[in-house]
Order: C-alpha cells, then structure tokens, then sequence
C-alpha cells in the first residue's frame, strides 16, 4: 500500500530534522557518518564523484 505521507515525513525528516524530531523513519534507513580511510583527500576538490565512486574528467 502506498503511503505518500510517511515518504514525506521521512524525507522533512531528513532535511529538516528540526520540524519532526519525534518522526522515526520508515522508508529510509538511517546510516552513521563513516571515516575516511586513506586514499584521496575527502577535503580538497578532485575529480571522483563520491556518491558512485566513477570518475569524471
């Protein structure tokens, strides 16, 4: 069944955590932050986009 409302809440919950702070999510999982480590420099701009991991030139 669809349940445009919790997609929602989920996602004013995510961007705006501030407006729901009760709100538990349900459609979307909630990951800790990860540390980098090793490899490139996570705070100087560089060619590799860090969501997919591809490359671009």
């Amino acid at each position: 069944m669809a349940r445009p409302d919790l997609l929602l809440a989920d996602m004013i919950t995510i961007l705006h955590p501030e407006l729901l702070p009760d709100h538990k999510l349900i459609w979307y999982l909630h990951l800790p932050p990860t540390m980098s480590k090793g490899g490139a420099d996570t705070k100087s701009p560089s060619n590799n986009n860090s969501s997919t991991g591809l490359q671009t030139r």
